[in-house]
């Protein structure tokens, strides 16, 4: 219900603080002892993921920005801005590495609608760095916070991303707030508390995408819940109902009918949030994934020869043209949430990594020539987290039809082959900034970075050599 007036039954469905009460016991239990078969590994290669794509993504203009933002600000430099010879307060860390982790828009996906890692990591990270705490601590922490951002995200469902608020800026707050909570050994009391705060300050626009606001949005989810756990860590006080009280984050942001709390243990089969993380071959909105992916097969691996195509007819879900349905992007940011410029990439074959979205390439001719070829249809039948279809139509009248599902998380049967090529992806993001040799010391690291006894020997290997 959109409205402010609730009807009996629906408000019977959040008075019990059911939801609170699991994240809060979820965030009590977590324990790296206790996880089942290969879920470390997958939390090793979220840790390599964001590690990359933030190093990488240090570089880019929004993170550039925020960078000299809060060196005129000063502070404690007890953390380290990834990528750059830069330390910092905790809560600057959270902000501009959350920003510059997501700035490519080749961070991992999952857990209904978010970027997860690029609002819990840089947080924790910061606060971990800050206190001297372990990697066994970190991981604990890294654990709890995917755990709460999977159990609100489903819960609350797509009411809200339907809304226009931008998942991550706003459960990511929630879930940094639990990450950071764990780190500091929150009781029950201290976890609502955190949630409070964190609740009241949630916020981000998905209006924000294909401009420097939504890497924002990442930054402000880490620097936002840190603070809030922080806060609630020394006595500061909240609502205990703020997430499903009257007038709480779960009927201002969403729609109560669209509430289940038994919808995040069906969609994990009760196996830990960090196994469903989805990690990204190509720096673009996940929503654009399934397009390129479904037109690569259509059109095969050799060169294709843009006068031989007389149209690309891509049909989506309807959902997908207010997410990333930009017809004719200006930028390279607004490249990355154009559904008919990632078309254009993939139909070429050219690269869909971070290369392929810059200013640059969206005012390339020949990519706006086989953009030219391409057109989008929506179509209500199709989910947003499943496969678009293709119909490339040649002009000898073949037609190459192809309908792609990449929105699969990786089956732990696959973990290890899998980890090969994001391996290749860490190192082609980070060398260019530190160089083969400290890329390859930095990456032995990320694989047992659970056993480090201070995670600032950790982070310290991800500076510039002016730090190092």
């Amino acid at each position: 219900m959109a409205g402010v007036d609730q009807s009996p039954a629906a408000v019977d469905v959040l008075a019990a603080n059911g939801l609170r009460d699991r994240v809060v016991a979820d965030a009590l239990a977590t324990d790296l002892l206790d996880l089942p078969g290969r879920t470390l590994d997958f939390l090793r290669l979220a840790v390599l993921d964001w590690v990359g794509v933030t190093v990488a993504g240090a570089a880019e203009q929004s993170a550039r920005l925020l960078q000299g933002f809060v060196v005129d600000e000063g502070g404690a430099q007890v953390s380290t801005a990834l990528g750059t010879d830069l330390r910092m307060s905790a809560g600057q860390a959270a902000l501009v590495n959350g920003a510059a982790g997501h700035a490519l828009d080749f961070d991992d996906m999952g857990l209904g609608g978010t970027h997860p890692s690029v609002a819990i990591l840089p947080a924790v990270f910061a606060l971990a760095e800050k206190r001297h705490a372990s990697g066994r601590a970190l991981a604990d922490a890294l654990l709890a916070g995917y755990q709460a951002l999977a159990r609100i995200s489903y819960a609350s469902g797509w009411s809200a991303y339907q809304r226009g608020f931008h998942a991550t800026g706003t459960v990511g707050t929630l879930a940094a707030a639990v990450g950071c909570g764990k780190l500091l050994g929150l009781d029950d009391k201290g976890y609502v508390t955190a949630l409070g705060l964190a609740a009241t300050q949630a916020a981000g626009l998905k209006v924000s995408f294909g401009t420097m606001a939504k890497h924002l949005n990442a930054g402000k989810a880490g620097a936002n819940g840190l603070l809030a756990a922080e806060l609630a860590a020394v006595g500061f006080t909240a609502a205990e109902d703020a997430l499903e009280g009257h007038q709480g984050f779960l009927r201002t942001h969403g729609d109560i009918d669209d509430f289940d709390l038994g919808r995040a243990d069906r969609a994990l089969s009760y196996g830990h949030a960090v196994t469903q993380l989805m990690f990204k071959p190509h720096a673009a909105c996940g929503g654009t994934h399934s397009t390129i992916d479904s037109i690569t097969r259509a059109v095969g691996d050799g060169p294709v020869d843009l006068a031989a195509i007389e149209r690309v007819d891509v049909t989506v879900a309807t959902e997908l043209l207010s997410m990333c349905g930009i017809p004719e992007p200006r930028t390279g940011l607004e490249g990355k949430f154009s559904l008919r410029h990632a078309a254009a990439l993939a139909v070429r074959g050219a690269s869909t990594g971070p290369s392929g979205f810059t200013d640059q390439a969206v005012l390339d001719p020949a990519n706006r020539a086989a953009r030219a070829l391409v057109h989008i249809s929506p179509s209500p039948r199709l989910a947003v987290d499943g496969p678009a279809e293709v119909d490339v139509r040649l002009r000898n009248g073949e037609h190459r039809v192809a309908s792609v599902n990449p929105y699969v998380p990786i089956p732990e049967a696959e973990l290890l082959t899998r980890y090969g090529p994001f391996a290749g992806k860490f190192s082609e993001l980070v060398t260019p900034v530190l160089g083969e040799r400290q890329t390859a010391v930095l990456l032995e690291a990320i694989s047992a970075f659970e056993e480090f006894d201070d995670v600032t020997a950790l982070t310290r290997l991800t500076a510039t050599a002016e730090t190092r």
